[in-house]
Order: C-alpha cells, then sequence, then structure tokens
C-alpha cells in the first residue's frame, strides 16, 4: 500500500509541475518575432529562420503574430554561429553526410518578464547526401525548418 501511495503522490505532483510549467504563458495570444540578427555569411538563415518561426506560431491556433506595439510577448533572436562540415564520405571521398552546427541566443519575454532565455543554444543536425538530387539550399532549409520546430518548442514549452 506504501508503494502504491508514493506513485499516486510522484504522479500528482509530476502533472502539477506540468501544469506549472505551462502556466508562463497564460495571457500570451499574440507574438511578435524580431527579425533574427544573423552575425554569420550565410544572410538566407535569418530569412528561413523567421518564415518558419511565423508559420509555427500561426498554426498553433493559441498564437497569432501582431506587430510589435500589440504583442503580449517578443521573440528576439541572435544568430550566432553556423557551421557545415562533411559527417561522413564514401569510397570515393564524396559526402555522404553534412553536419549542420547552429549557435543561437534568443530571449523571449512579457515586458519585463523573461519568459525563456537561452545565450548558448546549439542545434546540430546530420543530413544524408545523396549525390546530384540535393543542392545545398535545400539542405539548408531544410536543417533551419528542424532547427525552427525545435525552438518553437522550446520556447513554447520550455523543454
Amino acid at each position: 500500500m506504501r508503494k502504491f501511495s508514493f506513485f499516486i503522490l510522484i504522479f500528482l505532483l509530476s502533472s502539477c509541475y506540468y501544469t506549472l510549467n505551462n502556466t508562463r504563458l497564460t495571457g500570451i495570444h499574440k507574438i511578435y518575432i524580431e527579425e533574427p540578427k544573423n552575425n554569420t555569411s550565410k544572410y538566407e538563415i535569418k530569412d528561413y529562420l523567421i518564415t518558419n518561426l511565423n508559420k509555427l506560431f500561426l498554426e498553433n491556433s493559441a498564437f497569432s503574430i501582431v506587430s510589435k506595439k500589440n504583442a503580449d510577448a517578443i521573440l528576439e533572436i541572435i544568430i550566432k554561429e553556423y557551421k557545415e562540415e562533411v559527417a561522413s564520405v564514401d569510397n570515393d571521398n564524396n559526402a555522404t553526410s553534412m553536419r549542420y552546427v547552429f549557435s543561437l541566443s534568443y530571449k523571449f519575454y512579457k515586458g519585463k518578464n523573461i519568459i525563456a532565455k537561452n545565450d548558448q543554444y546549439f542545434f546540430q543536425k546530420i543530413l544524408e547526401v545523396k549525390p546530384l538530387k540535393n543542392k545545398e539550399d535545400e539542405l539548408l532549409k531544410s536543417v533551419v525548418l528542424e532547427l525552427s520546430k525545435e525552438l518553437f518548442v522550446t520556447v513554447t514549452e520550455g523543454f
């Protein structure tokens, strides 16, 4: 009986934590996403990232994208670093997979209240390269989409 009670207590506490953790976005429905600052030489990353994040917030019926003056909360992003490198090669030294690494900082805030912040956010993705089928731009778009999804979840759910 004690073990059963202990498991019920743990379950209740964990569900309370989840509820408390997600109440941090209570009252936040209108979001403004600042144009990301891009400190890399890949200027298109900024465009892909803001397009994807806007789309993700709009697809979530709890949020709408508005002007800065009408926003409940603001998301600021700095793309600090971007690297792409060959992760593996075949017998002829042709790339078979590429590693993409991003370093960002972000701040999601409502007035002076910081909801989420990370100055050392890292994202890494390895993609298979199919000879003559993947254009570099398509791979980058795909990776930035994955980055956007992970950042969206991190900012909205805190995980």
